[in-house]
């Protein structure tokens, strides 16, 4: 049976670069209509695909400093309820895009997926919540939870940490970054999560889906320095969210997954990315 897609936030983050990758390869629906409104999800899940890919969410917008702003993200919750509900009816698999925020943060000790959930945002919240409806309303069979790290690579949708030095390097402007400077993240190309949606069209479960090794915003920014040979006017705050590190070797085990897109190589295709924008 060929698989076919039904596709949630088609304009978004992840969704826009989903389908310009794979819309010549599979047969892909769009979700149009309110995710809250049960009759729009169950219209479209009457629709010819095999599969749900649910990329639709709610972005958490960030002060000047690097700090989230506080946020009702209940209608998260409520799209992914009612996806899983018609999923359950209409017998579709979800492959569901959720966060690395879900966890507790444990610093410099690399968290899997049986360590403790305890999200410390709203966003992760909301995308605990949501992963609580996955498995209550399906079975282990019928769905795939990726735990995604930083994305980047996605200029102009959403810049990451690393598109906005990018940004701010070419266009030679200085730039503010609240984290402080050793503050660690694990950062991952957009092409890599990419290849672990089309992974879990044929894999259940839950994974972390990174890079495998965290850097700090300091060693980023000295990557683009040996990179272009040029310092990026950065100026970092103090604020300390805790150190984020993934690990990643049941994606690799259990889902076939290997990043291929390593940092020094992902700032170059940045940059690239960007300059072809910008120009």
């Amino acid at each position: 049976m060929s698989i076919k897609i039904g596709l949630t936030g088609s304009s978004g983050l992840i969704g826009s670069k989903f389908l310009e990758k794979f819309e010549k390869k599979y047969v892909l629906h769009k979700f149009v209509g309110n995710m809250t409104n049960l009759d729009h999800v169950n219209q479209f899940m009457k629709e010819d695909f095999n599969v749900v890919i649910h990329l639709a969410s709610i972005i958490p917008n960030y002060d000047k400093n690097g700090i989230p702003l506080k946020q009702s993200f209940s209608e998260n919750v409520i799209g992914t309820e009612n996806i899983c509900k018609m999923a359950s009816k209409h017998g579709k698999k979800v492959i569901f895009s959720s966060t690395q925020r879900v966890y507790k943060i444990k610093n410099n000790v690399p968290i899997n997926e049986m360590d403790q959930l305890e999200p410390d945002t709203d966003y992760g919240k909301s995308k605990l919540e949501s992963e609580k409806k996955i498995q209550q309303y399906l079975s282990s069979e019928n769905y795939t939870i990726l735990r995604i790290s930083n994305i980047y690579g996605t200029y102009p949708i959403r810049p990451s940490i690393i598109d906005s030095i990018a940004e701010s390097l070419l266009r030679d402007k200085p730039l503010q970054i609240g984290l402080c400077p050793e503050t660690l993240r694990d950062y991952i190309y957009i092409d890599d999560v990419l290849v672990a949606l089309e992974l879990s069209l044929k894999r259940n479960g839950i994974f972390n889906i990174c890079y495998g090794h965290s850097f700090s915003i300091k060693e980023i920014i000295e990557i683009f320095e040996n990179s272009c040979g040029i310092v990026p006017k950065i100026s970092c705050g103090n604020y300390k969210p805790g150190n984020i590190l993934l690990n990643n070797n049941k994606a690799i085990n259990e889902l076939n997954f290997k990043p291929k897109i390593e940092l020094c190589k992902g700032i170059i295709l940045t940059l690239n990315i960007i300059k072809k924008f910008l120009n």
